[in-house]
C-alpha cells in the first residue's frame, strides 16, 4: 500500500490515505456556498460538568477561513465544520474581532460566564485562520469581560508548537484548555478511514507542549466509524479513550458520528452502507474502561452539533428520547447509576443494526476494498 502511484494508474493501485483524500475532495464539491454573517459567530450551548457542578458552556465558533486540512486533503471523513467557514476570502481580522465583540455584548450573559469555548472553523492556533495578533486580542477581550476559564480547539501539529502556546498563555491569565481530534488510536482507522492526517508522535508532542505550558488538554474519540463492525468500533473507541486519559488528558470526549452533508459518512449512509451507531453503543464503550475513569468520559454529537446534522444516532422509537435525556444528565453529573439504569432500559439494547457476517477481510484489506469501491462509484479512475 505504500508504493508510489504512476500517473494514469487505476484507483486500485493507490495507497489508502491518498485515495481517501481524492474521495473527500470529490465529495466536498457538493458543498453549497452559504451566506454567512461574517461579523457574528456561530454559537450554541452545551451541557457539561464544570468544577463539579452542572454548567451550560457557550460554544463560540468563529467564522474564519476554512481548515487548511480541508483545503489540502478534503478534511475529516465525517466532519463538515467548513459550512461555518468563509470560502470566498471575504473575512478580515476586523470581522473576526467584531464576532468576539458581538458575543460579549449579545451572547454571553452578564456578568460574563466563567467558562467559554471559543474556536475557529478548523484550528484556533492556525495563523491562516486566526492571526497571532487577533488571537491575542480575542483572549484579552474575553479576559477583560470576565471569562476566567477558556477552551479552544486545534489540530495537534499546531499545539505541538510551544511558541504558539506560550503566546496565548501570556495573553490569557486564566485557565486554558485545548481540545484535539484524535478519533482513533489505530492509524489505519485514523488516517485510512477518517482522513485525519495525524501521526501519533505529533499528538504526543502536542501533549508534551501543553503540559510544559500549563495548558490542559482533552481529545475527541469517535464512535461510529465506517467499514468496521460495531464490536470493532466500540473496542477501538474504548482503547482510544483509555490512551487519552492515561496520557494525562482531562477528558476523552466520545463523539457519536452524525450525518453531515458532503462527507464520506453521508455518502455511505445514502448508499445504505453505513448508519450512525445505536445510542446504546456508548454503554459498551464505558464497560470496556475501568469504572474510576468514567467521570472523565462525556458524550457529544447525539442531539446537537454545528452545523446541525441531517441524522443523529438513535435506538428504537421506544427508548431513543430516554437515552438522549439520560446522556444529557450524564454529561452534567457523571453519576454511574445513570449508566447502570440504562443497561436494561430496553430490549433493543445489544441488537446490532450493523451486524456483519463472520469472515471479514483483515482491516487493511477491507479499508482498501471499500475505498476503491467508493472511488469507482464516484468516477475516480486515475491521477
Amino acid at each position: 500500500m505504500s508504493r508510489r502511484v504512476r500517473r494514469g494508474e487505476d484507483v486500485g493501485g493507490m495507497d489508502a490515505d491518498r485515495l481517501l483524500a481524492r474521495i473527500m475532495r470529490k465529495l466536498r464539491q457538493a458543498n453549497e456556498p452559504r451566506d454567512l454573517a461574517l461579523r457574528r459567530p456561530c454559537h450554541y450551548w452545551e451541557e457539561i460538568r464544570f468544577r463539579d457542578a452542572p454548567y451550560w458552556v457557550p460554544m463560540l465558533i468563529l467564522r474564519t477561513s476554512p481548515c487548511w486540512w480541508f483545503l489540502q486533503a478534503g478534511g475529516c471523513s465525517m466532519c463538515n465544520y467548513q459550512l461555518e467557514a468563509d470560502f470566498q476570502g471575504r473575512v478580515t481580522d476586523d470581522d473576526i474581532l467584531a464576532q468576539i465583540d458581538y458575543a460579549i455584548a449579545r451572547i454571553l450573559p452578564e456578568p460574563a460566564p466563567p467558562y467559554v469555548l471559543v474556536t475557529s472553523a478548523g484550528s484556533f492556533l492556525d495563523d491562516r485562520e486566526v492571526a497571532p495578533g487577533v488571537r491575542r486580542a480575542i483572549l484579552e477581550r474575553l479576559s477583560r469581560a470576565g471569562v476566567r476559564s477558556l477552551t479552544f480547539e486545534s489540530r495537534a501539529e499546531f499545539v505541538a508548537d510551544r511558541r504558539r502556546l506560550a503566546a496565548i498563555r501570556e495573553a490569557f491569565p486564566g485557565e486554558l484548555t485545548v481540545g484535539m481530534g484524535l478519533e482513533s488510536l489505530n492509524p489505519l482507522i485514523r488516517n485510512g478511514i477518517l482522513n485525519k492526517g495525524l501521526h501519533l508522535h505529533t499528538l504526543e508532542r502536542a501533549f508534551d507542549s501543553a503540559n510544559r505550558e500549563g495548558i490542559g488538554f482533552y481529545c475527541y474519540v469517535l464512535l461510529g466509524k465506517p467499514f468496521l463492525t460495531l464490536a470493532e468500533d466500540v473496542q477501538d473507541a474504548a482503547d482510544t479513550a483509555r490512551f487519552v486519559l492515561n496520557s494525562g488528558g482531562k477528558l476523552a470526549i466520545v463523539e457519536m458520528t452524525n450525518i453531515q452533508p458532503a462527507t464520506l459518512t453521508a455518502y455511505l449512509f445514502v448508499e445504505g452502507r453505513f448508519r450512525p451507531p445505536p445510542l446504546w453503543a456508548f454503554l459498551n464503550v464505558l464497560h470496556r474502561i475501568p469504572r474510576p475513569l468514567w467521570n472523565r468520559i462525556p458524550i457529544k454529537g447525539f442531539d446537537k452539533a454545528s452545523p446541525m446534522p441531517e441524522v443523529f444516532s438513535e435506538n428504537c422509537p421506544k427508548c431513543t428520547s430516554a437515552f438522549r435525556a439520560a446522556y444529557r444528565e450524564w454529561n452534567t453529573t457523571r453519576e454511574p447509576n445513570i449508566i447502570d439504569r440504562l443497561n436494561s432500559a430496553c430490549p433493543c439494547i445489544g441488537r446490532d443494526p450493523n451486524a456483519q457476517a463472520a469472515g471479514l477481510l483483515p482491516l487493511e484489506a477491507r479499508i482498501k476494498r471499500e475505498l476503491v469501491r467508493v472511488a469507482r462509484d464516484l468516477g475516480l479512475r486515475g491521477e
